[in-house]
């Protein structure tokens, strides 16, 4: 009876192993999401590592646009995707594509405020203040968390106080058709979008229809600036301030356009009109910072004309044994470790030799004396030194780059003898990458001669 009931325990444990091998293999095998079904959308991490999300990073909207796109056609659903079209044609300036993407989000989403405030932005660009007000105010109304609600109340502010201001430029002399109604033309659309032949052909065709309307000059004068057509525009300026001479946004705008040609004093003349006599402060507060740029740019050029300049230095140091123990005789102290007092000085005097475009050439003059307050007077020296320098100067990446090269020779006595002629030839390359960093990159070959015993 023993051995049968074991031979039936070893069946009835195969029976079970049996049946839990039967259970794991009749479970369904786990899939990857890919072949179970596809995701619908991509998470911001995602997004990030994609090749969309780093141009756009890297503000290559062109590129970012098109890797966005294709993204959208493989996660049509995906509104952040959307989004991002429509900001990449936001910063590109293609307002009404823009427009369109954004609406296309919305009707995905019509609560998707960061598509609202984009769109918002981009009607008050284009001057249409009610759409513009419409999304602010939507922003102000449903935003819960406080991170669109605060800037899109101050929108809203901005822009019933503009419409005030423009209310009261209806009536500025002249003035035949409001900003407003300006900003909704082709010419204005061309304006903004930086397409200037085409803008100055429609602002032509506004000026036959609102001759002498002072914001049409004025665009079109702002318009031949960007065109590079200087002489054009200031003379254009001219003809409006002609007809209307306290307009103050063309004496402003001529004062932007006299500064880009290098005209300092002219305009000095008229950013100082516009802070003496602008009561709208639409203008008074840039044209104060420009007239305070102006001033400086016209104290340096003065500065600069100054061809000669003077220095002098002066400076007391306190030596550790300034003889030490050389090996040339002549040079020992003989008294071990011995402090000393030196005082030194020099006086210089520059010459500027001539200054066209990015080169300059000047030469100078400086003589050094150096007195020592012990029994060192075997130390004392007077030198003489005769510099010239070529120098370059650009912007390199928008920050300044100088490139020196330059030659001196120095006459050196020792005890009231001769004791060394130096010659050096010296090149220096210096970049500011930041305004509180320079790089200095320099060379210097030297040749002394020296009188004691023959070595060079």
């Amino acid at each position: 009876m023993e051995s049968l009931t074991i031979v039936a325990k070893r069946k009835w444990c195969g029976t079970f192993v049996f049946f839990i091998f039967l259970f794991f293999v009749c479970l369904p095998v786990p899939v990857s999401e890919s072949q179970n079904e596809k995701k619908e959308y991509l998470t911001a991490e995602e997004l990030l590592r994609t090749e969309a999300g780093q141009f756009f990073v890297t503000r290559q909207f062109e590129e970012a646009l098109k890797e966005f796109q294709k993204l959208e056609k493989e996660y049509p659903k995906d509104i952040i995707i959307k989004r991002y079209i429509g900001a990449s044609l936001d910063h590109l300036k293609r307002d009404e594509e823009a427009i369109a993407a954004f609406e296309k989000v919305l009707k995905l989403n019509s609560d998707d405020l960061p598509s609202r405030q984009f769109l918002a932005k981009i009607y008050l660009r284009k001057g249409d203040l009610g759409k513009a007000e419409r999304e602010f105010t939507f922003l102000v109304e449903h935003d819960k968390t406080g991170a669109f609600g605060p800037a899109a109340r101050a929108e809203v502010a901005k822009i019933k106080q503009l419409r005030l201001t423009q209310e009261k430029a209806v009536q500025i002399a002249g003035r035949k058709i409001s900003p407003q109604d300006f900003l909704q033309t082709k010419a204005a659309e061309h304006f903004r979008n930086a397409r200037f032949e085409e803008a100055l052909d429609e602002l032509k065709k506004l000026e036959e229809k609102y001759s002498g309307d002072p914001l049409i000059v004025r665009y079109q004068a702002m318009t031949l600036d960007k065109l590079g057509r200087t002489d054009e525009a200031i003379q254009k300026f001219r003809e409006g301030l002609t007809a209307v001479p306290d307009n103050i946004a063309l004496h402003y705008f001529l004062g932007q356009t006299l500064l880009r040609k290098r005209d300092f004093e002219g305009a000095k003349r008229e950013f100082e009109y516009v802070v003496a006599n602008d009561e709208s402060e639409a203008y008074r507060i840039t044209a104060r910072a420009d007239l305070k740029a102006v001033d400086k740019i016209i104290s340096d050029q003065k500065k600069a004309k100054r061809r000669w300049k003077f220095d002098a230095s002066a400076k007391v140091e306190w030596l550790r044994n300034p003889g030490s123990t050389p090996k040339h005789v002549g040079f020992r102290s003989g008294r071990g470790v011995y402090s000393s007092g030196k005082i030194s000085n020099t006086l210089g005097l520059t010459y500027r030799l001539f200054t066209k475009g990015p080169w300059s050439g000047k030469m100078g003059y400086s003589y050094s004396e150096a007195f020592y307050t012990r029994s060192f007077s075997h130390l004392n020296t007077f030198g003489n030194t005769l510099t010239g320098n070529l120098t370059y100067s650009r912007n390199f990446l928008g920050k300044p780059l100088l490139i020196d090269v330059g030659h001196s020779t120095a006459h050196t006595m020792l005890r009231e003898q001769y004791y060394t002629t130096a010659f050096s030839e010296t090149a220096s390359f210096i970049y500011s990458p930041v305004s509180w960093n320079r790089l200095i990159f320099s060379e210097k070959w030297a040749f002394t001669t020296y009188d004691g015993d023959g070595t060079s």
